[in-house]
């Protein structure tokens, strides 16, 4: 547990914020004290490299709206102290209000991404004709960060604005971002009869849910419908894998992406905001 202090602006007095991890989960809630009473609570995620996901915002019977969702925004601007951390939140009416106050605390938006997700029941095995595959526990880890180095080049959408690049760094937050869920035997490495294509990394989110942490084309392979081919096969990988419904997400300019997941039946959902300093 953990205190956040809060700025002057507002009308609320003595007010400060409670930060409570839920460790080892991610889970973690934001509560507005004021007057020793709780006047609202922020429930979220905070994940390794700095990553907050909001989740649910929640006001008091009684309390000002406007103080409790400033006092929050305060607090969560204070808690991005490495510079590549972001605030995470889905573009719902219910989020607005903490949306309208993130400026004021000295955050604006580095970039948007649109959700999508769709049932696995439909999906076709992952093809062993498709590909030939193998695996980070077949290639280590030095194999599988060079292939996956190269199949991220030229991706402007996957860079950070104003962060050099730190390839060390991002294979740290993918590994950290899958957890104790991470299987290496799950990992891939895909080629074909004409050499490297890229690599997808199918991951569990939970019981029932998958995404596909990352999908990448070599550059020289790129323009073919490899990245089609890539994700179809990640989706066959999941649904193998048992689960049931798969999410992902691109941002809202990446036009190709876009169009991968419309032809593999992903529809889009929702828009969410990543807001930094």
């Amino acid at each position: 547990m953990g205190l956040a202090p809060c700025g002057p602006r507002g009308t609320l007095r003595g007010v400060h914020v409670v930060v409570t991890p839920s460790e080892p989960s991610p889970r973690t809630v934001w509560t507005v004290v004021a007057d020793e009473r709780p006047r609202g609570r922020l429930e979220g995620r905070r994940y390794p490299g700095g990553l907050v996901v909001v989740d649910r915002l929640v006001v008091e019977a009684g309390a000002a709206p406007s103080d409790v969702v400033r006092a929050l925004a305060d607090a969560l601007a204070q808690g991005l102290v490495a510079r590549e951390a972001e605030v995470l939140v889905v573009e719902r009416e219910e989020l607005a209000p903490l949306a309208v106050a993130l400026p004021a605390a000295g955050l604006r938006v580095r970039r948007r991404k649109v959700f999508v997700e769709r049932e696995l029941s439909t999906v076709r095995p992952a093809s062993e004709a498709a590909f030939t595959t193998r695996s980070l526990a077949d290639v280590g880890e030095a194999a599988f960060l060079e292939r996956l180095t190269l199949a991220s080049e030229g991706d402007p959408f996957e860079a950070r604005e104003g962060v050099p690049r730190d390839v060390e760094r991002e294979w740290r937050d993918l590994v950290a971002s899958a957890g104790p869920r991470l299987d290496p035997s799950r990992w891939w490495l895909a080629d074909d009869a004409a050499g490297p294509v890229g690599v997808v990394l199918p991951q569990r989110v939970n019981a029932t849910t998958g995404t596909l942490s990352y999908v990448g084309v070599l550059p020289a392979r790129r323009g073919r419908g490899m990245g089609r081919a890539l994700h179809a096969f990640g989706l066959g990988c999941l649904a193998a894998g048992g689960l049931v419904r798969y999410v992902g997400s691109t941002d809202v300019r990446n036009a190709a992406m876009r169009r991968v997941f419309a032809v593999n039946d992903c529809p889009v959902r929702g828009t969410e905001s990543y807001w930094g300093r």
